[in-house]
This record gives C-alpha cells, sequence and structure tokens, in this order.
C-alpha cells in the first residue's frame, strides 16, 4: 500500500507551545505508513535540529538568525525575507511545482496563521485540515479578523481542537457548529520529559521566585508580567522572575526590563 503523503504548514519551528506539539506529532506518525513533508515560512528555530531525518523540510525564506547587527542593514533584510514570503502568497503554484508538492493527500494548517495559505493551496485535489490552538475568544486579533479566521476555517474538510473547550468556545460565543472535527489532545513525550530531567542545567539563575516558558509575543502577556514583577519589587518585595524562551518581542522585552532597572530580578533566560 502506498504511503500517505502529509504537508505540515506552521510558521517556523521557535520554541513555543505550538512547535512543541507539532514535533511530537510528526515524530509520533508511523514513517511506513507515512510520508511526512513540513513547510516552514521561516528556517529558524530550536526545534529544527530534533526533527526526524525522515521527514523533508522545505522552506519559503531563511534564519533571521544571520542578519546584520548593523540596523539599517537589518531592516533591508527583513523586508527581502517578506517580499518572499509575498511572492509565495501570489506564485504559490510555482513554489509548490519545484519543491514537488503537487501530490499531496493532506494539507494540515498546524497554527491559525497558516489557515489562508493552505486554503490557497494549488492543490485542489489534497484534503485541508486546520489544526486549532487556544482560546480563539482570547486571541490578539480584531473582531473582523476573528470571523474571518471562522469563515475560513469551515471551508476546510476537517478541523483538529487540541480540546474540547477551544471548539465549545467557538461555538458558543459565535453561534455555529463546527463539524466534522475532532479532538486531538497534544501529545506528551513522558520519556523524554523524565529524561532531560535528569540532565544537569546549562545556566544556574540562581534562586527563582516566579518561572515562566513560551514564546516571545504580545499575546503571552509578558508585558503585563514586567509591570506586575515591578510592582511588587516597588512594594518591598525581594523576588527573581525568569522567563524562557525566544520570539520577536525580546528586544522590546528587554528594552522595558532595563527601563524599569529591573534587570537584576527580572531575566530572559
Amino acid at each position: 500500500m502506498a504511503k500517505k503523503k502529509l504537508l505540515f504548514r506552521n510558521r517556523s519551528m521557535e520554541l513555543g507551545g505550538v512547535e512543541n506539539v507539532l514535533l511530537s506529532v510528526i515524530s509520533a506518525l508511523d514513517n511506513s505508513k507515512y510520508e511526512i513533508t513540513l513547510l516552514l515560512s521561516f528556517r529558524q528555530g530550536e526545534f529544527l535540529d530534533r526533527i526526524p531525518k525522515e521527514i523533508r523540510v522545505v522552506s519559503i525564506a531563511g534564519s533571521s538568525a544571520g542578519f546584520s547587527k548593523f540596523k539599517p542593514l537589518r531592516l533591508i533584510q527583513r523586508v527581502l525575507r517578506r517580499l518572499k514570503i509575498i511572492k509565495f502568497q501570489k506564485f504559490q503554484s510555482g513554489f509548490y511545482k519545484t519543491h514537488r508538492l503537487n501530490d499531496m493527500d493532506y494539507e494540515i494548517a498546524f497554527s491559525h496563521n497558516m489557515v489562508e495559505d493552505v486554503l490557497n493551496s494549488p492543490n485542489k485535489k489534497s484534503k485541508k485540515i486546520s489544526w486549532f490552538h487556544g482560546d480563539l475568544r482570547n486571541f490578539w486579533i480584531s473582531e473582523d479578523q476573528k470571523l474571518k479566521l471562522i469563515e475560513m476555517m469551515m471551508k476546510f474538510d476537517k478541523r483538529v481542537f487540541v480540546s474540547e473547550f477551544s471548539k465549545i468556545g467557538i461555538e458558543q460565543k459565535w453561534n455555529l457548529s463546527i463539524e466534522p472535527s475532532e479532538i486531538i489532545n497534544n501529545l506528551l513525550p513522558l520519556d523524554e520529559i523524565s529524561r532531560k530531567s535528569e540532565l544537569p542545567t546549562e545556566k544556574d539563575y540562581g534562586k527563582i521566585n516566579f518561572l515562566s516558558i513560551g514564546r516571545l509575543q504580545p499575546n503571552k502577556g509578558f508585558m503585563d508580567l514586567i509591570e506586575a514583577h515591578f510592582k511588587l519589587i516597588k512594594e518591598g518585595y525581594q523576588i527573581r522572575t525568569l522567563i524562557l524562551g525566544e520570539g520577536y518581542q525580546h528586544g522590546e522585552l528587554e528594552q522595558k526590563i532595563n527601563e524599569l532597572g529591573i534587570s537584576d530580578s527580572f531575566i530572559l533566560g
């Protein structure tokens, strides 16, 4: 029996909850039954090296890791990289042909910002699946954007939610029924977690009172955490907070920490 060909779409493999789940899913699939391709918008992220070698990785644009520290040049590099994404969105058919993506049996939008790209795929024969994480009611996008996202999701052949709560939240808020759909809870790599708990730590941050792990982006609320930490310090509490993660908000958060003068007690790991 021929293998089913699966195409997973995601922005990158940077440290984040969605990416961790994606890595767990593609690692758990039986490669004797499935031929998996991972299409990334940007070829970057801490999880890249952990992708099983059997999985083909294709990217639209490269990593920002080599960008210049000279601000004007870095801006040009970002614009050029963004133009590659715009070109892909306008001419997907050429990209699909070049990278042999037209024969996929299933295309999976593994994050909400991939929904439109997968829906506009030039491969009209593939089954389209959206994989939804989180509570749309609390997303940092406008009401019109939420309604547009729901409208696009309803055009998919199937919708996967990571929890019943995530699905019901949409159905109750916008008074609709999302079917066909399936609930697939996030996989927990218990053996890996147990093994890593025994590894020595690379850095010693000293005594930490509050720890948060996640991608550094606005919807995670890290700016609010900095403000809350600062207020507690002002009230006389001797606390230390550590955030572990990467993301495009790193520079902004670091600047805020320095402005408040709390770099000795609020750490970006």
